[in-house]
């Protein structure tokens, strides 16, 4: 009878050792380490076992908070936000992060300076519902990142990178001021424009999002959007393949 041994099979199969660490999928490969893991985001590594070092980034989240988006995507983008602050680094040489909402007119909820040394008091308060309902004017919003959030008196920083992550349902009246003030916003920022459904093609949100426009929209309801902007903003230095 043939028997075969535990290091028969691991040469056979590599991936039966477990070296993927964190949880991560082992699959086999070709070549001298015969396996390769595939990392999940945030981590890095031969066995993903070293976590990415993350950018210096000025990070606005601004909601959406007018009566068209619902109370579930409402909540949907609460869960979005304080995962996304909960995976940044918050201190003051990293990752600071301001919040605004806007519906009828646009208010600064905290600034950049705000929580810049407090990681578990930025999660909490991002976490606190901002709900007004009313109308939807996005350009006093885009207005006032520009002359309020990105400024060094409220907490920006001349040598970090600042990124815009707006969530909304693409509906907006006063379009004319939107137009005015976009091209101020992205000559200070990179912004990411996250819809509540799929389909909303209006030359409104068009122009919000910095191009490549496919680059920087996400759908709310993917599964991978929260990941797929980890890997562009905090985690853009990271050498990862998602899962």
């Amino acid at each position: 009878m043939f028997i075969l041994s535990v290091s028969t099979c691991l040469a056979t199969d590599p991936c039966l050792s477990s070296p993927c660490i964190n949880g991560r999928t082992c699959e086999k490969a070709s070549g001298t380490n015969g396996f390769r893991c595939r990392c999940k985001v945030g981590f890095q590594g031969l066995s993903c076992e070293k976590e990415c070092e993350q950018k210096s980034l000025d990070i606005l989240l601004i909601e959406d908070v007018s009566t068209s988006i619902g109370e579930e995507n409402y909540k949907k983008i609460k869960d979005f936000e304080v995962e996304l602050v909960s995976a940044s680094h918050i201190v003051s040489e990293t990752v600071n992060v301001a919040l605004m909402t806007f519906a009828g007119k646009a208010k600064l909820v905290f600034p950049l300076k705000s929580y810049r040394d407090n990681k578990t008091a930025a999660v909490q308060a991002v976490s606190v519902p901002q709900n007004e309902g009313g109308s939807t004017f996005l350009g006093d919003a885009i207005n006032m990142a520009v002359s309020d959030v990105f400024v060094e008196s409220n907490g920006d920083r001349p040598d970090a990178e600042n990124v815009v992550i707006l969530f909304t349902d693409g509906q907006s009246g006063k379009s004319s001021v939107i137009s005015k003030n976009i091209e101020s916003l992205h000559a200070e920022a990179t912004v990411f424009v996250v819809l509540m459904t799929a389909g909303v093609n209006n030359a409104t949100i068009s122009m919000v999002p910095s191009p490549p426009y496919k680059d920087h929209v996400f759908l709310l309801s993917n599964p991978l959007a929260l990941d797929k902007i980890k890997e562009k903003t905090i985690y853009e230095r990271c050498g990862l393949t998602m899962i």
